[in-house]
């Protein structure tokens, strides 16, 4: 996306230079825009694909609307697909990098579902909070790299690993790791141990995923205030920064 105003940033290495170089040459025409969902958009992903370039979006009613770019068709809504996967916003769309074309959303109605999208567009239930146990609402979930583990959070500070080739699928770990809602939870791409959580109690912390799994309450390894809410901690894709954004702007 072009911007013709000022950074607030300098870069700080050679690369940033010239990714912000880069950044400077995007455009948006009207071409590019389309309304995927219905309702206001809480998710977005894209499908990791060479070959075709799929937008998928999540809205907060519960809705999965599907953009294929590749179709170009002169009629927007012929490239365009929604569907009803949930009751409530969908917080998270993720595709498997295990198994191309497997989309797993996770929604507030405190379920995980798994479309299947190369099998005629099967959507299955994946996971589901037992009602009996109060947990708030599915906030985020984290499908980690080359591995069967999905790592969901809760509005209530609850977090649970969750084994793909289970069926039914049930966590096989599950801890209070903040005492407010974890607002994302994510694992570094190069070390599947090392986890991140991001919280509206204003911390981040890091944990060893060896030993959350352990049936004791586990300990973070290390814990980074915020001022504010901490809205996403996501690692970069070797494993070496860690990226936070915060409401204190």
């Amino acid at each position: 996306i072009s911007y013709n105003g000022t950074y607030d940033f300098e870069p700080k290495n050679e690369k940033a230079s010239e990714a912000k170089q880069k950044f400077k040459k995007f455009s948006i025409s009207v071409e590019d825009i389309a309304k995927v969902t219905k309702e206001r958009a809480y998710s977005l992903c894209f499908n990791p694909s060479k070959d075709k370039i799929l937008i998928c979006a999540g809205d907060k009613v519960g809705n999965v609307g599907l953009w294929n770019l590749n179709q170009n068709s002169a009629d927007r809504s012929d490239e365009i697909f929604q569907y009803r996967l949930h009751a409530s916003p969908v917080s998270r769309i993720q595709f498997s990098s295990n198994e191309y074309g497997k989309m797993y959303t996770t929604s507030y109605d405190k379920t995980i579902r798994c479309s299947d999208l190369n099998g005629g567009g099967r959507f299955m239930l994946f996971y589901q909070e037992d009602e009996e146990n109060y947990s708030g609402f599915l906030s985020f979930s984290h499908l980690v790299t080359n591995s069967n583990l999905i790592m969901a959070s809760f509005s209530n500070g609850k977090a649970v690993g969750i084994d793909t080739r289970t069926s039914p699928a049930k966590p096989i770990w599950e801890h209070y790791l903040h005492d407010k809602k974890i607002n994302t939870i994510h694992c570094d791409p190069t070390f599947s141990n090392k986890i991140a959580t991001a919280s509206l109690d204003c911390s981040v912390s890091l944990w060893d995923c060896r030993k959350i799994g352990s049936k004791n309450q586990p300990k973070a390894v290390a814990v980074l205030q915020h001022p504010r809410s901490v809205n996403s901690a996501h690692f970069s894709p070797l494993g070496e920064y860690l990226v936070t954004t915060c409401q204190n702007d």
